[in-house]
């Protein structure tokens, strides 16, 4: 699947399929799930090199998943992360990663934990989808 799938059709699922799981989440995340949200966009904050960022980044977006308690859309997500290794997708975001990108980067994951922790759906997804439209900018896929 990796070898038949672009970096711009990995975006364009990943713009349909994580606002939902925004959504869901600002409906179903305990507030575990919100504080280890919290905390995995501090630590994506503290870096300061692209490969450490990918890693807390990922850890978020999938901390979200989880949280919408769907195994089915959880196990699409999986697939999409998957996809992403195999495509070497960090290269695309490393080549341009800096601290200022990293800043607004997580302020956009803090506005999508903030909406989840006020249980606001419309505007978690609207939040994820923003910032999922700045990624693609970003990276031009």
């Amino acid at each position: 699947l990796a070898n038949r799938t672009s970096p711009f059709e990995i975006m364009e699922v990943r713009r349909e399929i994580e606002p939902a799981l925004a959504r869901l989440s600002a409906l179903r995340a305990t507030p575990s799930d919100i504080d280890q949200l919290k905390r995995l966009a501090e630590r994506g904050g503290a870096t300061d090199n692209s490969q450490d960022y990918e890693r807390w980044d990922s850890a978020f977006h999938a901390r979200i998943a989880e949280s919408a308690r769907n195994d089915l859309f959880l196990c699409v997500f999986q697939l999409i992360q998957a996809v992403r290794v195999e495509q070497k997708w960090t290269g695309l975001r490393a080549k341009v990663f800096n601290a200022e990108l990293r800043d607004i980067l997580v302020g956009h994951h803090i506005h999508i934990v903030d909406a989840i922790a006020e249980r606001d759906p419309d505007r978690a997804d609207e939040a994820m989808r923003n910032h999922l439209k700045e990624v693609s900018r970003i990276t031009g896929t």
